[in-house]
């Protein structure tokens, strides 16, 4: 993020007289909802007023948003070579963390019963080509009889 500095006036507040700036940094298009927002002012500034990072929230084509405001004093704003960073980082909750285990076990259960019934239709497959060779040695040997009887009775 990258702003440019301009008057003192812009930091003016009318109801309580105190000079600050307000630093707005917005994050969106992301998936899952683990993810966080911080803030690094560099060189670190000693009259920074607070942070205050909403939730994320979840947008129309499924993907989610996070906001989060910094205020600093305009000193701070206006200080020669001080640069202020918004970061989103991943978060690993613990919920986060057993959504991601539900969703190796279920996809190694699954796979699991996919080998199992790819196993099981090989066997199957097998008994019927054997079944099938039986049936043709039936076929055969009842056509030699059959052969033989009609030899006899000629």
């Amino acid at each position: 993020m990258s702003c440019s500095r301009t008057t003192t006036k812009e930091c003016s507040n009318q109801k309580d007289r105190k000079w600050r700036k307000t630093l707005v940094c917005v994050a969106s298009g992301f998936y899952p909802d683990h993810v966080s927002v911080s803030w690094q002012v560099d060189p670190p500034a000693v009259s920074s007023s607070g942070v205050a990072t909403d939730s994320s929230a979840l947008r129309g084509d499924k993907t989610y948003r996070i906001s989060s405001r910094l205020r600093v004093s305009a000193s701070d704003w206006f200080t020669e070579g001080r640069k202020f960073t918004c970061r989103k980082y991943l978060k690993t909750t613990q919920a986060a963390k057993l959504s991601y285990v539900v969703f190796i076990v279920k996809s190694s259960v699954y796979g699991a019963g996919v080998a199992f019934l790819l196993w099981r239709l090989q066997e199957f497959i097998d008994i019927i080509q054997v079944d099938e060779v039986k049936l043709v040695e039936a076929l055969l040997c009842r056509e030699q009889r059959q052969e033989v009887v009609t030899e006899q009775q000629i």
